[in-house]
């Protein structure tokens, strides 16, 4: 691939690169919050991103449900194919955050992946590898490409990562489950070259919900048709490169747009647990993830007794941090 030689940089992609990297930076600084607080953020993107490819997949799955499938450690047992789907996609995402820096990126990585994210929809013994030996070659070839150009930063690493992206949903090289894929790698590709705070953004959600590169176009051509087509041509034409430019940009703009949801969302964060108790904070956690915490959640889910609990909730509805519902046994309370 001759990417670095044809690609024309515009000062609005430079821009956006800038600004990707100067988030990048600062994330840095996110590691002092609280564990928890951390955690709640971690799952409220794996809750966004999770929901959006099942729903993506044409399966139907309640926010609820995959709010206990990302909170779960081990007592879910999912049933359904959507369940499956989800607790697969939970299953690679946690894959790749454990193993982000030690993999390395090659056709037997993504066949792993692929397994993880597959097997138990489709059954272990009906997942493929890539269709052909000729897609098999070209998928070597790309891993080989972006390993050899990120490890030597010959091009800016956002830059490698869209163009490897974009490759791979074009190449198409297993049966199902390519899109759902590709946006795991790419969150990998993020990961492994310094971008942390992609682990707490709903980066998925965006390009499956925003992404016309994942989704059924409406008008006119998208980006990823616009690459597939200048891809087919240079395919019959091997003296020209794709023509990168159109899904680039949009790239740039999805990723800076979910840097900017998550900053917003930790400013909200530090609103919402400022100066509180490490009760008060579960209590506060367990009603933004459900929608709704009533007293006997907190007993069950924590074990203090219902007295001290009493104390806890009606603070924060004092503070205006919780607004509470209905009357007697059935009060109910979400964020305020």
């Amino acid at each position: 691939m001759s990417v670095a030689e044809k690609l024309v940089i515009t000062p609005e992609m430079l821009d956006l690169a800038s600004r990707l990297d100067e988030f990048k930076g600062s994330w840095r600084a996110v590691g002092a919050l609280p564990r928890r607080q951390l955690q709640d953020l971690k799952e409220r993107a794996y809750a966004d991103d999770i929901l959006a490819a099942v729903r993506f997949s044409r399966l139907s799955i309640t926010e609820r449900k995959v709010h206990k499938i990302v909170s779960s450690r081990s007592s879910f047992e999912p049933v359904s194919p959507s369940e499956r789907l989800a607790d697969a996609y939970r299953a690679c995402t946690a894959r790749l955050e454990e193993g982000c820096l030690s993999m390395d990126l090659n056709v037997d990585s993504i066949c792993e992946l692929h397994r993880i994210l597959m097997a138990p929809v489709a059954g272990e013994g009906e997942v493929g590898t890539c269709v052909s030996e000729v897609l098999e070659g070209s998928l070597a070839a790309l891993c080989q490409w972006s390993a050899e150009t990120l490890r030597h930063r010959s091009l800016h690493p956002l830059l490698v990562v869209s163009i490897f992206c974009a490759s791979f949903v074009a190449m198409h090289p297993f049966k199902d489950g390519n899109d759902l894929l590709a946006c795991l790698l790419q969150r990998w590709l993020h990961l492994k070259n310094g971008y942390a705070f992609v682990a707490y953004a709903p980066l998925t959600a965006m390009l499956l919900a925003e992404c016309p590169a994942f989704s059924a176009p409406r008008d006119g051509l998208t980006p990823i048709q616009i690459l597939r087509r200048e891809m087919q041509l240079s395919s019959a034409n091997p003296t020209e490169e794709p023509n990168w430019q159109p899904w680039i940009l949009f790239y740039f703009n999805v990723l800076t747009k979910a840097a900017g949801i998550l900053k917003d969302r930790l400013e909200r964060e530090e609103d919402l647990f400022a100066s509180q108790p490490e009760l008060s904070m579960q209590i506060l956690v367990q009603a933004r993830a459900r929608g709704r915490v009533t007293l006997r959640d907190m007993v069950e889910s924590t074990g203090v007794s219902r007295n001290t609990l009493k104390e806890h909730f009606k603070s924060l509805v004092d503070e205006g941090r919780l607004a509470m519902h209905g009357k007697g046994r059935g009060v109910w309370y979400s964020l305020a």
